[in-house]
């Protein structure tokens, strides 16, 4: 907490004056080390785009440059290993990489995005770690009574890990560090609470790369809020058929986004199978877009659950799962005749009632 105080309190100092500085990101490499390359996270590409390059004599590097704003750098080792850097206000940093491990100096803000993960890490196994392990042996042995009762803990899980976690990232500040921690949100489900840090940020470091990437992000997500039309889908279904949302107008539409890795997907598939027997007749489809990587994996839950009897789309890439900002699973939207997102992040008891209203 105290660290958090005092880099606001620099980086408030900083920016209140807004002049270039010159800072320094130095340190020793193992002797097999022959390249070292620094990159600066960019708000366009929601990445980190090189902004130099050095060949490595004598175990050593030193990069300088002009600082600006807080930003993310990364600093990479012969494209192998690297280290993740949050500046808030002009300094020298160094960083190490010997014997392959990496050492990073003089910068707690970037020792925090370390320890964030590892509290991030504790958190879900606080939450999760007993709920996964009955999950699994609930599916396994086909107990659907226990899966029910597997949901409702989860429910209830989810909530109070989100309690603890939202506190975390308010601790991290509004430093590039806090942006990274942000990340590690669910940008559908947590819009009201990013929206909230969005406006810190804008407070405090409004000029810096990840407070417009912040910005970027949000507005993206908003654009699957309730009452908007999604972005248009083109691809190719498990059949090899193009597959377009227009294909659906006038119909009630569950776009549900899972994977076989997913458990609580799985544990829903089911569900929305005896949920489609009930409603398929009378205007409900479901479009199922998986985000599994392997078509033998993704084709084997497929049958498995009993889920081909709708639109199967593989989203190997996530380039459809990144236009629609999900960024956990599971998620799903429903879209409504005239194509408008009516319905979000639905159980199939919900989505049931949202139905007797909307077919």
């Amino acid at each position: 907490m105290k660290t958090r105080i005092l880099v606001s309190l620099l980086a408030m100092f900083y920016v209140s004056f807004g002049f270039a500085q010159k800072m320094k990101i130095s340190g020793k490499v193992s002797g097999e080390v022959k390249q070292v390359v620094l990159k600066a996270f960019d708000e366009k590409e929601l990445g980190y785009q090189q902004i130099d390059l050095q060949d490595i004599k004598n175990g050593a590097y030193s990069f300088s440059f002009k600082f600006n704003q807080p930003n993310l750098y990364l600093v990479e080792f012969d494209g192998e290993k690297s280290a993740r850097l949050s500046v808030s206000v002009s300094s020298d940093i160094k960083v190490n990489y010997q014997s392959g491990k990496v050492e990073i100096l003089d910068s707690p803000e970037s020792l925090s995005m370390i320890e964030f993960d590892k509290q991030n890490g504790a958190l879900q196994g606080k939450h999760f770690g007993q709920l996964k392990k009955d999950a699994d042996k609930a599916m396994a042995a086909g107990d659907k009574e226990a899966l029910a009762e597997i949901q409702a803990r989860s429910a209830t899980a989810i909530q109070a890990f989100l309690k603890e976690f939202r506190v975390l990232i308010v601790e991290m500040g509004e430093t590039p560090a806090g942006y990274f921690a942000i990340q590690s949100s669910d940008f559908n489900k947590e819009i009201d609470f990013i929206s909230q840090r969005l406006e810190a940020f804008e407070s405090r470091i409004p000029e810096s790369q990840v407070t417009k990437a912040l910005a970027r992000q949000v507005y993206r997500s908003k654009v699957v809020a309730i009452g908007k039309t999604p972005p248009a889908i083109a691809a190719r279904d498990s059949k090899g058929e193009d597959f377009n949302l227009g294909q659906y107008q006038g119909k009630v539409v569950l776009i549900d986004f899972w994977a076989a890795w997913c458990r609580a997907c799985r544990i829903e598939n089911p569900q929305f199978v005896e949920l489609y027997g009930e409603y398929q007749s009378k205007g409900l489809e479901i479009v199922s877009i998986s985000q599994d990587k392997k078509k033998k994996t993704w084709q084997e839950a497929i049958a498995k659950d009993g889920i081909g009897i709708w639109r199967q789309v593989q989203d190997s890439d996530g380039s459809i799962s990144e236009l629609f900002s999900i960024s956990s699973l599971p998620q799903n939207l429903v879209l409504g005749r005239d194509g408008k997102v009516i319905g979000k992040n639905m159980t199939a008891e919900s989505l049931k009632k949202l139905l007797s209203t909307h077919l």
